[in-house]
Parts: C-alpha cells; structure tokens; sequence
C-alpha cells in the first residue's frame, strides 16, 4: 500500500507538471505574439517618428523666393564654371547668386524661373513655369492689389 501511495504521489505529481508545462508552454505562446505585435507597432511608430521628424526639418527651413534668371555670370576667377547668376527677385532685387550644389549639373538659361533660399539667396529650385502662368499670376496679384487699394 506505501508503494501504491508513493506511485499515486509520483504520478500526481507527473500529471502536475505536465499540466504546468502546458500552461507555461501556453504562455510563452502568446508572450511570442504579444512580442511580434509590440515590435510591429514600435516599427510603425517609428515610421511615424521619422515622418514626423521630416516635416519639423521641412517646416525649419527657410522660404523660398521667386526669381528670374538674368544671365549666367563668371566667378572671381574669371570663369562660368563657378556657377553663379544674376536674377531678379520677385520683390524687384538683382542679386547675384550661388546655385545649390545638388543643381550643379543644371546650367540655367535666361527666363528661367527659380526659388532662392531667402536667408542665403542660393537657386534652391529650378520651376518650370511658362511665361504665360508668370503673366497670368501678376495679372491677377495686379488685381487684388487694386482690391485692397479700395478697401
């Protein structure tokens, strides 16, 4: 009878730790998914983050104004290959100006129509607008300009 007893014991002991081992193997399980589906999300906020951390970098730039291209003008050395230009802002300044050097392969006719760094005055962006939209831009600034005269 002591050995059945000791058997009973052994083999409700076995059955225990069986059972346990499921629960914890069970656990462990969904601690996995739990870890996968944390990881995801902290990639995605991480993503976010970065977008987030683009748009504060975009919105601490400086603005951008509007210029033409006059002529292309030598540098100090007496050279073009120095690139800088003479335009004319959009509020009526002639500057001479640097170009970025991510534009450096770009050589820029007369007309063209650029965006200057506002604090540098560096070409930051070559646009491609027509003469026409230029004109029918001014036209229209020209009449709000009257507008407000008469309020």
């Amino acid at each position: 009878m002591n050995n059945n007893k000791v058997s009973d014991e052994k083999e409700n002991e076995n059955e225990y730790l069986l059972s346990y081992n499921a629960h914890l193997e069970k656990e462990l399980r969904n601690l996995e998914r739990k870890k996968q589906h944390v990881e995801g999300e902290k990639m995605q906020l991480e993503r976010d983050l970065d977008n987030l951390r683009n748009a504060i970098d975009r919105l601490r730039e400086p603005p951008l104004v509007g210029a033409v291209v006059i002529k292309r003008v030598r540098g100090e050395s007496g050279r073009y290959d120095e690139d800088k230009y003479l335009v004319m802002s959009s509020v009526g300044m002639i500057l001479c100006v640097n170009i970025n050097p991510e534009l450096k392969d770009i050589k820029l006719e007369s007309g063209a129509y650029v965006l200057l760094n506002q604090r540098t005055f560096a070409i930051m962006e070559v646009l491609s607008l027509t003469r026409e939209e230029v004109l029918s831009a001014a036209d229209k600034l020209a009449h709000l300009y009257q507008v407000f005269d008469q309020l």
